[in-house]
């Protein structure tokens, strides 16, 4: 009588549930050290001073800062024109909680600017050049010609910052316009004093980890394509075990 030769199928069991095991761990140790490095959140404080190459203008700048673990709080104590070595004014600028910093918008008052006209062709104010100009309103008309005022009904103002004659009237020479408008604060050279918080060095261990698994080609896929042979083998090995017979 010759036994069939084959794989005891608790044996082969125990394999399978093995690398299904080792999966499993291998995802839960993936969760553990992401939720691991969140839990630094704020635990050192840091103080930068004169942080340079920075701007404010319609294109966002990031602090050096937040590419910390865990960057959280930061706080702008001094923006500084680095050309003029001025304090710019904390209405110029906001800070998100990413230590993203953007420029606002800010009124500007011009009075008197001279040699404009109003007629049909229409006048396109100075400050209609300016980066994202924009809400322009007239506030003062003057015929330079004899001094006299020119009602604002006189004239409208566009969007774009264009004045053009209201009425059948025209000025087509010297007039005086005093108008304000908004337009996002401008610096190209801008030094930062600011304070932080993040995770500390302990943190960063934790995201390294993270990191190198992550490293492995689709670890997430792989993981879970060894459990679902695991599973087939296993139904495989039971159906050949269960199917063997004896011969005599």
């Amino acid at each position: 009588m010759e036994k069939k030769k084959g794989i005891q199928l608790s044996q082969a069991f125990g394999a399978v549930l093995t690398l299904v095991l080792v999966a499993v761990l291998v995802i839960v140790a993936i969760v553990i050290f992401v939720s691991l490095a969140t839990s630094f959140s704020g635990t050192t404080s840091v103080t930068v001073t004169n942080e340079t190459g920075g701007w404010i203008n319609t294109t966002s700048y990031t602090l050096n800062g937040a590419g910390n673990c865990s960057f959280a709080s930061p706080v702008i104590t001094e923006a500084r024109n680095a050309t003029a070595n001025t304090a710019i004014l904390v209405g110029n600028y906001t800070t998100s909680t990413a230590g993203i910093v953007s420029t606002r918008n800010t009124s500007r008052v011009v009075t008197a600017e001279a040699t404009a006209y109003i007629n049909v062709t229409g006048y396109t104010v100075a400050g209609a050049s300016t980066t994202g100009a924009n809400t322009f309103v007239l506030t003062n008309l003057t015929n330079l010609t004899d001094a006299s005022s020119i009602g604002l009904a006189n004239a409208t103002i566009s969007s774009a910052g264009v004045i053009t004659n209201a009425t059948v009237t025209n000025w087509l020479e010297n007039v005086s316009v005093d108008y304000t408008y908004a337009a996002p604060a401008e610096f190209n050279d801008v030094q930062f004093d600011y304070t932080y918080t993040w995770g500390s060095e302990a943190c960063d261990a934790s995201e390294d980890i993270t990191s190198e698994f992550g490293n492995y080609t689709s670890l997430i896929g792989l993981v879970g394509t060894i459990i679902f042979l695991g599973l087939v083998i296993g139904v495989l090995v039971a159906a050949f075990a269960f199917g063997g017979r004896r011969e005599v």
